[in-house]
């Protein structure tokens, strides 16, 4: 198990080129292409992983199912993830599924130890960066999008305009090597939060 320290920033969709001047300045690398992810949420009947999450309790964790660039009709590759957040630290643990197992998933729910039985609430795309610099791994998503079923008859019309950047150490001896002229607003964002307010889901 590996935990690692994360910063969100939260940038404006017309400062992004801002942000690309910044990673320009520090030379930062590109470490992979561009691609577009999606995220399957689930959670329990209380909505409890979404009040956790706005209320920023620890331990709390994040059960999704995620697959890479295709559609959901389409893919035939997907990971089961959970993202915990405790005392010690964050982590994440991550399993591939084929799709018989994700459709039974989608049609009966996930047990989870802490959150009980959980079901399908809400998805999530958007367009992922990936750089580096010095030992910090940088993600730019933007496009993200949300909907309230799986496939595309979702369409993924409601849309928020911000664009997240995260930092990513693997230990706090890295520091924060990222702050210098680093002018962006610091933030707690989830994606799966964000989706739950915005489709006003919650209520």
């Amino acid at each position: 198990m590996t935990f690692r320290t994360e910063y969100k920033y939260k940038i404006n969709y017309n400062k992004k080129n801002e942000f690309y001047d910044w990673l320009n300045k520090i030379q930062a690398t590109k470490l992979f292409q561009r691609r577009d992810i999606y995220s399957i949420y689930f959670d329990n009947k209380n909505l409890s992983m979404f009040r956790d999450s706005e209320e920023g309790v620890t331990p709390r964790k994040k059960i999704r199912i995620r697959h890479y660039n295709s559609k959901f009709e389409f893919c035939k590759k997907f990971l089961i993830e959970k993202k915990i957040n405790s005392a010690e630290g964050r982590y994440k643990t991550s399993k591939s599924i084929n799709k018989a197992k994700v459709n039974q998933f989608l049609k009966y729910g996930i047990v989870d130890n802490n959150y009980g039985l959980c079901k399908f609430k809400s998805s999530v795309v958007y367009s992922r960066e990936y750089y580096l610099y010095k030992n910090c791994r940088i993600t730019f998503d933007t496009d993200i999008k949300f909907a309230s079923n799986y496939n595309s008859n979702g369409k993924f019309k409601t849309t928020d305009f911000t664009c997240i950047c995260e930092f990513k150490y693997n230990t706090l001896e890295d520091g924060k090597l990222h702050e210098d002229n680093f002018s962006f607003q610091q933030t707690r964002y989830s994606k799966y939060s964000e989706s739950i307010k915005k489709m006003n889901l919650y209520n």
